[in-house]
């Protein structure tokens, strides 16, 4: 059917039957799901795009050119068909554009924009209609209100004099309306670049459907801000006609091409060693942390249990290694492969800037998400982890275990969702590690981060000729394919032809093309979800329970936790997953408990018993300290109270009775007095002497 501009400059109400008759036989044959009566009698229809341009195309046309005025109609028609009178119709999925393509061109017409939500204003209530009443005699003069602020009546409709007015909030008119940020990445997949960002207004039901962190489809026309607004607020914005939750990984187009490649890899006999190849090939070896790199990045399977309880399938990983030991270049190309990516320092991180918070704007209150909701089904990497705050690592440590963020200021509580794969890059305290000390306590993060974390890989910088020849090597032979490549690039007369430039770069190319990995990823997270198979169970269920035989004398420590048997489920599904199998077979569940084992021992052996002790994994501190420091006291307290010391315990006569009584050497002794010093657990009252400051515990 024809409409023409005259059409749609006059009202909808009842100026063109023909119009208003397409759109209510539109509605009488939508199926009923696409209709909804809420609580408040209004009936919302959600209209697919696709079936009104399959219904009458021009009119669709139309809809995307004017969609106001076409949305008046519609909502017109929708509304002589149910007696309630507030009706929403909200059309869904229509073109689709990204934010760095808007240009003037685009005003007014209607667009789908799919992005992440990185701040959201409470859902107010904003004025549609304003009564105000003249104080001179009583008259009300209803006045429609726009975004730009209030608007007032030049005269009044009784008197006609220019008041003064007052509004009566009685018979004016509200609706909830709530402000969101868009953002998309410049270039799309696996980066973490700046993102164009773009401003929406929800107006009604829209309203408090999206939070920061997730991920939308926003349908709505591309209207120009306002000049009277702040020149800080860009120039468009986006009335929403409608929102809906959209696939996080919906950036990330796989056509069937692609899949019959990611089927291909699939069956290859060497996969993995495909994947790690692919991983950062510029840094030479450690496929022993590339893999689990990987793993992270297919992850486990979040599970929701019949008590709506979850079980996070999400893998977070730590690497605390020397410098230079390439460990920021291996989690920088993880990130470049994961379709969602934040990487942040943690230099310059604050606890908000790593989790979310509430910001006074100059608009109001609004919530804004930080890195781990910004990358929410995806992956955050925190570097530098060891200039966090104390205060901000253990935030870091609660939001990772319970995959969500709870922000509580002003007047803003929310809980934003941090369903998120972390990496956490550091450092030990004092720069290297001390090989003479335990690993754990050298780790400058607190036991809590460290027990949440699935794996935690330590990497020495120590030198061995083998190995140092094997990467010099390597380093110098990727150099001079670079020397090659560039030099024919700026030589015409180069003497490396082309065929002599690809051979000496096959050192540095991935296995498998960066974009088809991408996809290969997001494609096994979304169609691969596999289950234990029973030869799995067993050896996971051996593995935990022989871990833990080693604890079962009194005096040996425990040596492993639930927590950690539940992160090997998770790495074992994701060890299928890599293979595209919805079964975790023996073979993946054997892969595993090797990189946990390895992990678990590098981290947690006790210097003074060569054994493995979890506690400096949970604790920080080996049970052969905790005992060395439990004698120490006991001592300090049986000298104080000696020949009426009054409890001050001579240092001189503390350290021989630890050499020649508890066999604890001197320099042990005083740097465990020295820890307890710190910890306000005892102090000089004079020099020379010690006191405890609390022997409740000691006889």
């Amino acid at each position: 059917m024809k409409i023409d501009h005259e059409d749609m400059e006059r009202t909808p109400s009842g100026s063109n039957s023909d119009l208003l008759d397409t759109f209510i036989a539109f509605f009488r044959q939508l199926e009923s799901s696409a209709l909804e009566k809420k609580e408040d009698e209004l009936v919302v229809a959600s209209v697919a795009f696709n079936d009104l341009a399959e219904y009458d195309s021009e009119v669709a046309e139309k809809y995307l050119k004017h969609p106001e005025r076409l949305r008046d109609w519609a909502e017109e028609a929708l509304r002589s068909e149910h007696e309630e009178s507030h009706v929403s119709v909200q059309m869904q999925d229509t073109r689709r554009i990204k934010l760095a393509s808007l240009r003037t061109k685009h005003i007014g017409e209607l667009f789908t924009v799919i992005g992440t939500v990185a701040t959201a204003s409470p859902v107010r209530s904003k004025p549609t209609e304003l009564a105000f009443q003249c104080q001179r005699c009583g008259t009300m003069t209803y006045i429609p209100q726009t975004r730009s602020g209030s608007n007032e009546p030049a005269e009044c409709q009784g008197c006609e004099r220019s008041g003064p007015f007052v509004v009566n909030r009685n018979q004016s008119e509200y609706e909830d309306y709530q402000r969101l940020t868009l953002e998309q990445r410049h270039k799309g997949v696996g980066t973490d670049d700046e993102a164009e960002t773009l401003e929406v207004e929800l107006i009604g039901d829209l309203a408090g459907r999206a939070t920061p962190g997730e991920t939308v489809a926003v349908t709505g026309a591309v209207q120009l801000a306002d000049e009277t607004l702040s020149t800080t607020i860009p120039d468009k914005y986006l009335d929403a006609h409608s929102l809906t939750e959209a696939d996080p990984n919906a950036h990330i187009e796989i056509t069937d091409d692609d899949i019959e490649k990611i089927l291909e890899i699939a069956d290859r006999d060497d996969i993995y060693e495909a994947i790690t190849g692919s991983i950062a090939p510029s840094v030479h070896g450690n496929e022993h942390i590339k893999l689990p790199l990987a793993l992270q990045l297919a992850s486990g399977v979040r599970k929701r249990l019949p008590d709506e309880s979850t079980i996070r399938g999400t893998i977070h990983v730590g690497i605390i290694g020397d410098p230079g030991s390439a460990k920021s270049q291996m989690v920088r190309a993880a990130a470049r492969l994961s379709p969602r990516s934040v990487v942040v320092s943690g230099e310059s991180s604050s606890e908000v800037g790593l989790t979310a918070g509430a910001y006074n704007t100059s608009s109001g209150w609004e919530t804004r998400g930080g890195a781990v909701v910004k990358a929410n089904h995806g992956l955050a990497v925190i570097e530098n982890a060891h200039s966090l705050r104390s205060e901000e690592k253990v935030a870091l440590s609660n939001v990772i275990a319970d995959q969500q963020v709870d922000v509580s200021k002003a007047s803003v509580v929310d809980t934003l969702p941090a369903q998120t794969s972390t990496t956490i890059v550091g450092r030990p305290k004092f720069g290297r590690f001390d090989q003479y000390e335990p690993i754990a306590p050298q780790v400058d993060l607190p036991p809590g981060l460290l027990s949440n974390l699935d794996l935690t890989f330590i990497v020495r910088d120590d030198p061995d000729p083998k190995s140092d020849s094997g990467v010099a090597e390597f380093i110098l032979d990727s150099n001079k394919a670079g020397e090659m490549r560039t030099q024919a690039e700026k030589i015409p007369a180069s003497a490396y032809d082309e065929d002599e430039i690809e051979t000496a770069s096959e050192l540095v190319e991935p296995v498998i093309d960066r974009e088809l990995l991408i996809k290969y990823f997001v494609y096994a997270r979304q169609n691969c979800f596999p289950t234990l198979s029973e030869e799995a169970k067993e050896v996971i269920r051996d593995f935990y329970v022989d871990f833990r035989a080693k604890g079962s004398d009194e005096d040996v420590p425990i040596p492993l936790t639930a927590q950690k048997l539940e992160g090997l489920v998770r790495l074992a599904e994701a060890s299928a997953r890599l293979r595209l199998s919805d079964t975790v077979t023996e073979e993946d569940a054997e892969r595993v408990t090797e990189i946990v084992e390895s992990c678990l021992q590098n981290l947690g052996i006790d210097p003074d018993t060569g054994e493995f002790d979890a506690e400096i994994v949970e604790t920080g501190t080996t049970k052969s300290q905790k005992d060395r420091i439990k004698a120490l006291r006991q001592l300090i307290y049986d000298i104080g109270k000696q020949d009426d010391n009054d409890g001050f315990a001579p240092k001189e006569q503390i350290f021989q009775r630890a050499v020649t009584e508890l066999d604890i050497n001197e320099k042990k002794a005083q740097d465990e007095i020295e820890s307890l010093r710190r910890k306000g657990e005892l102090y000089e009252p004079r020099t020379g002497y010690l006191r405890l400051t609390n022997t409740d515990d000691l006889e």
